[in-house]
């Protein structure tokens, strides 16, 4: 068919929908390596962890159930005034998220439960996967930390919950299992939870041999974390040369963390020769990746270049981290709004980024926002009381700068906050002046203290 009216065959290529079929095929790929053991594109291959099926036939993959859980929020222990949900969690990532019988990353898994906290006692479990909150589907951890801290206390809400279906219940032997079938990405996720002791007893040589295992199978992941603790040492014989090697193979794949970890090396100047030009520009292809703390360190690394065109760049990179839920730039780009320093000075602006970093549980956010609710800048009234509130907070969280400052220097601050903070510390028996003696710092330290009683 041929003319002026003539309809087109295919759609026209707009970006967007360039954008989506990319998005398809980035999960189809993911797919066809999680079910045949194919290769991927080089493109993908700093995604996804190429599985190999082994000859015996065991599973790569495995089926889940959902469910949805009735749940009685309680009150956060440090805080009674904030929900809590009593469970460690993190976000999800793709190859662990589809070897799991899920469709996509989206949600948070349960690391694991407080005892006879909120949600253990609804029957939530580690290695749950929580996909809804009230009916609101999460994006990942960070949402649905945000949704519980904006509910309200004692309040019942309902959980999607995913949960990987296993003869035994065991969420760690399922992933054995999977690993034994040689899913690699599951292999790295082991080591990662015997090298931090998440949901099992920490164990850094385990965590050298779950790394190594996946790194022989191809994992750019393992290839960084077995690098690294190679380098450091760490659950096994330091080899420094070794543990390069495998960063830079990682990085040479494109994977985001891998090029991140070699440009501090090359900023810190001691593993690797000083080199910032290249450290900043591993930073920039890990950031522009979407590797949020790849955004963090280059905002760092320009920062400290101390003028206006470094910290004009350091906002950037601080903005598209914070967007991201990351709440250290939040508070870094809370700085610079304040000393309008790269950026219009507009100390609301950073008012409300250090509460959002606070509500996040940023002990920095807290010691910044009280310091300007002392100072009654950025914030719609003055309040002392509220700004020692705070800061018991931040120290509670323990925040090293915020101990030194009450400990040393708090003659910087009004005396109507220190005098809020003797009030509030719980454990002061002497007179409200606003001195703070040794009286006071002892007070300050059984406060910090009374959880170990």
């Amino acid at each position: 068919m041929s003319g002026a009216g003539a309809r087109p065959l295919l759609p026209r290529l707009t970006p967007s929908l360039a954008s989506s079929i990319s998005g398809a095929l980035a999960v189809l790929a993911g797919l066809l390596a999680l079910v045949v053991g194919s290769s991927l594109p080089s493109e993908y291959q700093g995604a996804f962890d190429v599985v190999r099926l082994p000859p015996t036939g065991a599973p790569t993959q495995t089926a889940g159930l959902s469910s949805r859980l009735a749940v009685k929020l309680g009150s956060l222990p440090s805080d009674n005034q904030k929900a809590w949900l009593g469970v460690n969690i993190q976000s999800m990532e793709l190859p662990l998220a589809l070897s799991l019988g899920l469709r996509n990353a989206k949600g948070a898994l349960i690391t694991e439960t407080v005892p006879n906290g909120p949600a253990a006692r609804a029957g939530i479990r580690p290695g749950d996967i929580i996909l809804n909150f009230n009916g609101n589907n999460l994006e990942d951890s960070t949402d649905l930390r945000q949704k519980v801290s904006h509910t309200a206390i004692d309040c019942d809400v309902v959980l999607e919950v995913w949960r990987v279906a296993s003869p035994d219940g065991d969420f760690y032997a399922a992933l054995r299992r999977l690993a034994d079938g040689g899913n690699a990405y599951v292999m790295y996720h082991l080591g990662t939870m015997h090298e931090a002791g998440t949901g099992i007893a920490k164990d850094e040589r385990e965590a050298v041999r779950w790394y190594q295992r996946a790194a022989n199978a191809g994992s750019p992941h393992a290839m960084t974390s077995l690098g690294l603790m190679l380098i450091a040492g760490r659950g096994a014989s330091k080899d420094q040369p070794e543990g390069l090697r495998l960063l830079k193979g990682a990085a040479d794949r494109d994977h985001p963390e891998a090029m991140r970890r070699l440009a501090v090396l090359m900023v810190e100047g001691t593993v690797l020769t000083r080199n910032l030009p290249e450290a900043e520009r591993l930073l920039t292809k890990s950031a522009e990746a979407g590797h949020v703390l790849a955004m963090l360190d280059l905002g760092d690394l320009h920062d400290a270049r101390d003028n206006e065109q470094g910290w004009s760049q350091a906002a950037k990179w601080y903005a598209r981290a914070a967007d991201r839920g990351n709440a250290t730039a939040m508070v870094r780009l809370g700085i610079l709004q304040q000393d309008g320093k790269g950026v219009l000075k507009d100390e609301t602006a950073a008012a409300n980024l250090y509460r959002k970093a606070a509500d996040d549980g940023s002990s920095s956010g807290m010691h910044n926002l009280a310091l300007l609710y002392d100072k009654g800048i950025g914030v719609d009234r003055r309040d002392p009381e509220l700004a020692a509130t705070l800061m018991l907070q931040a120290i509670d969280l323990g925040d090293q700068f915020s101990l030194k400052e009450m400990a040393q220097s708090s003659r910087r601050w009004s005396l109507d906050f220190r005098r809020a903070f003797q009030r509030n510390a719980g454990f002061y028996e002497g007179g409200i002046d606003g001195s703070f003696g040794h009286s006071t710092l002892s007070a300050l330290n059984d406060y910090i203290n009374r959880k170990k009683k």
